[in-house]
């Protein structure tokens, strides 16, 4: 029982680690992306892949241990229930674990949204690019009073992206 319960914190600092590394591969792709270099974003993106796999094969390990330890065949994932078969003396070192991976968490949809943000405004500025080239219609732009850029409707198409 007790290895099982030491097992839950080198799984929980496993999965640190491996959250820690997503978010350098997603900091450096941001690099590459103003480059930008395509077989390294690709290269990129599968190291990323790699990582989200790990992370999951990780979670399902602590399941797994979890439902050894409580019997439950879907154990709950919740930090306090967690922490409830933890030993005592690794309660404070788990709990800090699990504030690392809530503030790494959080950093990397911030930095993942910004590196989405980027992307989709390259390709906004290509598809201008092409509209331009191709001779699009003014009729489609949108301006205020001041002539500042509101809104553009679907040009030439080409890099349109339906959601």
């Amino acid at each position: 029982m007790v290895d099982l319960q030491n097992s839950i914190v080198y799984i929980l600092e496993d999965q640190l680690a491996l959250y820690n590394d997503l978010y350098e591969l997603i900091k450096e792709e941001l690099f590459w992306l103003k480059k930008p270099d395509l077989e390294i974003l690709q290269q990129i993106s599968q190291k990323k892949h790699y990582i989200v796999n790990e992370i999951e094969a990780s979670r399902m390990e602590m399941i797994y241990v979890l439902s050894q330890i409580t019997g439950e065949d879907s154990p709950s994932l919740e930090p306090e229930k967690i922490l409830y078969v933890v030993p005592d003396f690794e309660q404070d070192n788990v709990r800090q674990i699990f504030v690392e991976i809530r503030n790494i968490k959080k950093d990397i949809q911030i930095l993942s949204e910004k590196n989405k943000v980027f992307v989709e405004d390259c390709l906004e500025f290509i598809d201008d690019l092409i509209d331009i080239v191709l001779g699009g219609n003014e009729e489609n732009t949108l301006y205020d009073n001041e002539m500042n850029l509101l809104k553009k409707r679907n040009k030439t198409g080409l890099l349109h992206k339906e959601v």
